[in-house]
Protein backbone atom coordinates (compact mmCIF):
# COMPACT_ATOMS: atom_id res chain seq x y z
CA UNK A 1 0.00 0.00 0.00
CA UNK A 2 1.38 3.43 -1.10
CA UNK A 3 2.31 6.06 1.62
CA UNK A 4 -0.52 8.38 -0.17
CA UNK A 5 -3.25 5.42 0.30
CA UNK A 6 -2.12 4.84 4.20
CA UNK A 7 -2.37 8.78 4.63
CA UNK A 8 -5.85 8.73 3.22
CA UNK A 9 -6.75 5.82 5.12
CA UNK A 10 -6.19 7.46 8.03
CA UNK A 11 -7.47 11.15 7.22
CA UNK A 12 -10.63 8.98 5.96
CA UNK A 13 -11.25 7.33 9.79
CA UNK A 14 -10.76 10.90 11.58
CA UNK A 15 -12.84 12.71 9.65
CA UNK A 16 -16.73 11.87 10.19
CA UNK A 17 -15.69 12.79 13.91
CA UNK A 18 -14.21 16.14 13.13
CA UNK A 19 -18.21 18.66 13.14
CA UNK A 20 -18.01 20.90 9.97
CA UNK A 21 -19.72 23.55 12.29
CA UNK A 22 -17.17 24.44 15.64
CA UNK A 23 -19.50 25.48 18.50
CA UNK A 24 -17.92 26.91 21.43
CA UNK A 25 -18.40 29.22 24.54
CA UNK A 26 -15.54 30.99 24.29
CA UNK A 27 -17.64 34.03 22.95
CA UNK A 28 -18.96 34.55 26.27
CA UNK A 29 -15.44 34.18 28.18
CA UNK A 30 -13.82 36.30 25.35
CA UNK A 31 -16.28 39.06 26.20
CA UNK A 32 -16.57 38.80 30.11
CA UNK A 33 -14.00 41.42 31.21
CA UNK A 34 -16.17 44.12 28.90
CA UNK A 35 -19.14 43.05 30.62
CA UNK A 36 -18.05 43.48 33.66
CA UNK A 37 -16.85 46.85 33.24
CA UNK A 38 -20.32 47.25 31.06
CA UNK A 39 -22.17 46.07 34.45
CA UNK A 40 -19.97 47.99 37.03
CA UNK A 41 -20.76 51.22 35.19
CA UNK A 42 -24.23 50.06 34.84
CA UNK A 43 -24.46 49.55 39.20
CA UNK A 44 -22.61 52.95 39.77
CA UNK A 45 -24.98 54.96 37.94
CA UNK A 46 -27.97 53.05 39.21
CA UNK A 47 -26.84 53.65 42.52
CA UNK A 48 -25.95 57.74 42.37
CA UNK A 49 -29.45 57.80 40.26
CA UNK A 50 -31.36 55.93 43.09
CA UNK A 51 -29.66 55.89 46.24
CA UNK A 52 -27.72 58.80 46.70
CA UNK A 53 -29.66 60.80 43.71
CA UNK A 54 -27.12 62.95 42.42
CA UNK A 55 -27.45 62.60 39.14
CA UNK A 56 -29.66 63.24 36.33
CA UNK A 57 -30.67 60.90 33.63
CA UNK A 58 -32.12 63.87 30.85
CA UNK A 59 -28.88 64.29 29.18
CA UNK A 60 -28.08 60.31 29.24
CA UNK A 61 -31.53 59.94 27.96
CA UNK A 62 -31.03 61.98 24.69
CA UNK A 63 -27.58 61.43 24.19
CA UNK A 64 -28.61 57.20 24.49
CA UNK A 65 -31.25 58.13 21.60
CA UNK A 66 -29.26 60.00 19.23
CA UNK A 67 -26.36 57.14 19.23
CA UNK A 68 -28.98 54.36 18.02
CA UNK A 69 -29.20 55.17 14.47
CA UNK A 70 -25.48 56.21 14.04
CA UNK A 71 -24.65 53.09 15.96
CA UNK A 72 -27.15 50.70 13.88
CA UNK A 73 -26.55 52.64 10.50
CA UNK A 74 -22.27 51.72 11.13
CA UNK A 75 -22.99 47.86 12.61
CA UNK A 76 -25.19 47.03 9.50
CA UNK A 77 -22.71 48.24 7.34
CA UNK A 78 -19.78 46.76 9.15
CA UNK A 79 -21.10 42.98 9.59
CA UNK A 80 -22.49 42.98 6.11
CA UNK A 81 -18.89 43.83 4.91
CA UNK A 82 -17.43 41.16 6.93
CA UNK A 83 -20.23 38.76 6.15
CA UNK A 84 -19.31 39.62 2.16
CA UNK A 85 -15.62 38.40 2.85
CA UNK A 86 -16.84 35.50 4.53
CA UNK A 87 -19.19 34.13 2.11
CA UNK A 88 -17.04 35.24 -0.66
CA UNK A 89 -14.37 32.82 0.95
CA UNK A 90 -16.98 29.68 1.08
CA UNK A 91 -17.59 30.31 -2.64
CA UNK A 92 -14.30 30.06 -3.72
CA UNK A 93 -13.42 26.89 -1.30
CA UNK A 94 -16.74 25.67 -2.71
CA UNK A 95 -15.66 26.00 -6.08
CA UNK A 96 -12.49 24.58 -5.63
CA UNK A 97 -13.74 21.54 -4.14
CA UNK A 98 -15.23 21.23 -7.52
CA UNK A 99 -12.53 21.65 -9.15
CA UNK A 100 -10.36 19.75 -7.71
CA UNK A 101 -12.90 16.60 -7.85
CA UNK A 102 -12.93 17.19 -11.56
CA UNK A 103 -9.67 17.60 -11.89
CA UNK A 104 -9.14 14.03 -10.63
CA UNK A 105 -12.13 12.67 -13.08
CA UNK A 106 -10.18 13.77 -15.70
CA UNK A 107 -6.77 12.40 -14.87
CA UNK A 108 -8.28 9.18 -13.85
CA UNK A 109 -9.65 9.11 -17.45
CA UNK A 110 -6.26 10.17 -18.96
CA UNK A 111 -4.26 7.85 -16.94
CA UNK A 112 -6.50 4.80 -16.02
CA UNK A 113 -3.55 2.37 -17.15
CA UNK A 114 -0.54 4.37 -15.48
CA UNK A 115 -1.43 3.42 -11.70
CA UNK A 116 2.33 5.93 -10.79
CA UNK A 117 0.91 8.73 -12.65
CA UNK A 118 -1.98 8.60 -10.49
CA UNK A 119 -0.87 8.05 -7.13
CA UNK A 120 1.46 11.11 -7.81
CA UNK A 121 -1.46 13.59 -8.74
CA UNK A 122 -3.72 11.90 -6.10
CA UNK A 123 -0.69 13.54 -3.63
CA UNK A 124 -0.26 16.47 -5.09
CA UNK A 125 -4.37 17.14 -5.33
CA UNK A 126 -4.84 16.19 -2.18
CA UNK A 127 -1.62 18.10 -0.92
CA UNK A 128 -2.86 21.76 -2.31
CA UNK A 129 -5.82 22.77 0.01
CA UNK A 130 -4.08 22.02 2.88
CA UNK A 131 -0.79 23.97 2.02
CA UNK A 132 -3.51 26.68 1.30
CA UNK A 133 -5.35 26.54 4.44
CA UNK A 134 -1.91 26.85 6.15
CA UNK A 135 -0.57 29.63 3.73
CA UNK A 136 -3.30 31.68 4.45
CA UNK A 137 -2.77 30.91 8.02
CA UNK A 138 1.01 32.58 7.57
CA UNK A 139 1.60 28.75 9.17
CA UNK A 140 3.70 26.10 7.13
CA UNK A 141 2.33 22.75 8.75
CA UNK A 142 4.55 20.01 7.67
CA UNK A 143 1.53 17.96 8.41
CA UNK A 144 0.33 18.76 4.65
CA UNK A 145 3.23 17.36 2.73
CA UNK A 146 2.91 13.92 4.12
CA UNK A 147 0.53 13.13 0.66
CA UNK A 148 4.34 13.89 -1.32
CA UNK A 149 7.28 11.87 -2.13
CA UNK A 150 11.03 13.15 -0.73
CA UNK A 151 11.68 14.83 -3.90
CA UNK A 152 7.93 16.99 -4.05
CA UNK A 153 8.50 17.85 -0.37
CA UNK A 154 12.20 19.23 -1.42
CA UNK A 155 11.19 21.23 -4.30
CA UNK A 156 7.93 22.84 -1.91
CA UNK A 157 10.06 23.51 1.17
CA UNK A 158 12.48 25.04 -0.42
CA UNK A 159 10.00 27.89 -2.14
CA UNK A 160 8.87 30.94 -0.49
CA UNK A 161 5.17 30.61 -1.68
CA UNK A 162 4.33 26.83 -1.31
CA UNK A 163 0.66 26.98 -3.54
CA UNK A 164 2.68 27.66 -5.79
CA UNK A 165 5.31 25.06 -5.87
CA UNK A 166 2.35 22.27 -5.55
CA UNK A 167 0.58 24.12 -9.04
CA UNK A 168 4.35 24.00 -11.05
CA UNK A 169 4.64 20.59 -9.73
CA UNK A 170 1.26 19.48 -11.53
CA UNK A 171 2.11 21.43 -14.49
CA UNK A 172 5.35 20.01 -14.66
CA UNK A 173 3.66 16.48 -14.26
CA UNK A 174 1.62 17.36 -17.05
CA UNK A 175 4.51 18.59 -19.70
CA UNK A 176 6.00 15.22 -19.05
CA UNK A 177 2.68 13.15 -19.87
CA UNK A 178 2.38 15.10 -23.18
CA UNK A 179 6.29 14.96 -23.76
CA UNK A 180 5.99 11.17 -23.77
CA UNK A 181 3.10 10.78 -25.77
CA UNK A 182 0.29 10.13 -22.64
CA UNK A 183 -1.99 12.68 -23.65
CA UNK A 184 -2.56 14.49 -27.03
CA UNK A 185 -2.30 18.37 -27.04
CA UNK A 186 -6.06 18.86 -26.51
CA UNK A 187 -5.65 17.31 -23.17
CA UNK A 188 -2.78 19.01 -22.44
CA UNK A 189 -4.60 22.18 -22.44
CA UNK A 190 -7.41 20.70 -20.66
CA UNK A 191 -5.08 19.69 -17.54
CA UNK A 192 -3.55 23.06 -17.83
CA UNK A 193 -6.42 24.70 -17.86
CA UNK A 194 -7.28 23.01 -14.41
CA UNK A 195 -4.31 24.03 -13.22
CA UNK A 196 -4.77 27.77 -14.12
CA UNK A 197 -8.03 27.11 -12.12
CA UNK A 198 -6.28 26.33 -9.02
CA UNK A 199 -3.92 29.41 -9.51
CA UNK A 200 -7.77 31.79 -9.76
CA UNK A 201 -8.72 30.55 -6.39
CA UNK A 202 -5.44 31.25 -5.02
CA UNK A 203 -5.35 34.64 -5.47
CA UNK A 204 -9.07 35.20 -4.72
CA UNK A 205 -8.24 33.77 -1.17
CA UNK A 206 -4.89 35.97 -1.03
CA UNK A 207 -7.23 39.17 -2.26
CA UNK A 208 -9.20 38.39 0.88
CA UNK A 209 -6.90 37.89 3.10
CA UNK A 210 -4.26 40.95 2.52
CA UNK A 211 -7.35 43.46 2.45
CA UNK A 212 -8.77 43.81 5.77
CA UNK A 213 -11.49 46.27 6.62
CA UNK A 214 -9.91 50.07 7.27
CA UNK A 215 -9.11 49.68 10.88
CA UNK A 216 -10.36 53.58 11.11
CA UNK A 217 -13.50 52.13 10.24
CA UNK A 218 -13.34 49.35 13.01
CA UNK A 219 -12.45 52.08 15.85
CA UNK A 220 -15.13 54.36 14.83
CA UNK A 221 -18.16 51.59 15.87
CA UNK A 222 -16.15 50.31 18.54
CA UNK A 223 -15.98 54.05 20.06
CA UNK A 224 -19.65 54.71 19.03
CA UNK A 225 -20.85 51.19 20.78
CA UNK A 226 -19.24 52.07 23.78
CA UNK A 227 -20.67 55.63 24.12
CA UNK A 228 -23.90 53.93 23.37
CA UNK A 229 -23.47 51.15 26.08
CA UNK A 230 -22.24 53.60 29.11
CA UNK A 231 -24.97 56.39 28.16
CA UNK A 232 -27.49 53.58 28.11
CA UNK A 233 -28.34 53.22 31.71
CA UNK A 234 -29.55 56.63 32.07
CA UNK A 235 -31.81 56.24 30.05
CA UNK A 236 -33.38 52.93 31.49
CA UNK A 237 -32.57 53.55 35.33
CA UNK A 238 -35.64 55.92 36.09
CA UNK A 239 -37.92 53.11 34.52
CA UNK A 240 -36.47 50.43 35.44
CA UNK A 241 -34.67 50.69 38.65
CA UNK A 242 -31.82 48.01 39.37
CA UNK A 243 -33.67 45.85 36.63
CA UNK A 244 -31.73 48.02 34.24
CA UNK A 245 -28.06 46.70 34.97
CA UNK A 246 -29.51 43.55 33.76
CA UNK A 247 -31.33 45.10 30.91
CA UNK A 248 -27.41 46.61 30.20
CA UNK A 249 -26.13 43.12 30.48
CA UNK A 250 -28.22 41.42 27.93
CA UNK A 251 -27.90 45.04 25.73
CA UNK A 252 -24.08 44.63 26.07
CA UNK A 253 -23.67 41.26 25.30
CA UNK A 254 -25.48 41.04 22.26
CA UNK A 255 -23.51 44.28 20.59
CA UNK A 256 -19.94 43.31 21.39
CA UNK A 257 -21.00 39.99 19.99
CA UNK A 258 -21.82 41.39 16.65
CA UNK A 259 -18.64 43.32 16.96
CA UNK A 260 -16.50 40.69 17.72
CA UNK A 261 -18.39 37.88 15.15
CA UNK A 262 -17.58 40.70 12.62
CA UNK A 263 -13.64 41.16 13.33
CA UNK A 264 -13.66 37.01 13.30
CA UNK A 265 -15.67 36.70 9.97
CA UNK A 266 -13.63 39.23 8.46
CA UNK A 267 -10.83 37.16 7.96
CA UNK A 268 -12.68 33.76 7.28
CA UNK A 269 -9.22 31.62 6.75
CA UNK A 270 -8.02 31.68 10.31
CA UNK A 271 -9.29 29.20 13.19
CA UNK A 272 -11.86 31.12 15.03
CA UNK A 273 -15.29 29.51 15.87
CA UNK A 274 -16.94 31.88 13.24
CA UNK A 275 -14.37 31.01 10.79
CA UNK A 276 -14.17 28.84 7.59
CA UNK A 277 -14.06 25.40 8.32
CA UNK A 278 -11.25 24.80 5.59
CA UNK A 279 -9.74 22.18 7.94
CA UNK A 280 -12.77 20.28 7.20
CA UNK A 281 -13.20 21.21 3.82
CA UNK A 282 -9.29 20.51 2.92
CA UNK A 283 -9.68 17.05 4.24
CA UNK A 284 -12.82 16.41 2.40
CA UNK A 285 -11.07 17.40 -0.76
CA UNK A 286 -8.17 15.05 -0.51
CA UNK A 287 -10.69 11.96 0.88
CA UNK A 288 -12.65 12.44 -2.32
CA UNK A 289 -9.46 13.13 -4.66
CA UNK A 290 -8.17 9.90 -3.12
CA UNK A 291 -11.57 7.74 -3.87
CA UNK A 292 -11.35 8.92 -7.69
CA UNK A 293 -7.70 8.29 -8.24
CA UNK A 294 -6.80 5.39 -6.43
CA UNK A 295 -9.98 3.66 -5.51
CA UNK A 296 -11.05 0.74 -7.60
CA UNK A 297 -13.36 1.56 -10.86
Amino acid sequence: MSKVTVYLDQLKSEYDSRPLIKFKWSMLMKLMPKLILVVLCASLIAYLTLDVKILSTKVGISFAGFLTAAMGILLVFRNNTAYDRWWEGRKIWGTLVNTSRHMAMLIKELFKNNPNRLEDFAGLLSAFPHVLKDHLRNKDDEEAYNFLSEEEFAFVKKMDHKPNALIMLMQQRFREAFASGEITDYQYIKLTDQGGLLTDYLGKCERIKNTPIASGHQVLVTSIVWLYLLSLPFGLVESMGWYSVFVVFFIAYLLLSMVEVSLEIEDPFGTDANDLPTDKLADMIAINVGEILLGKD
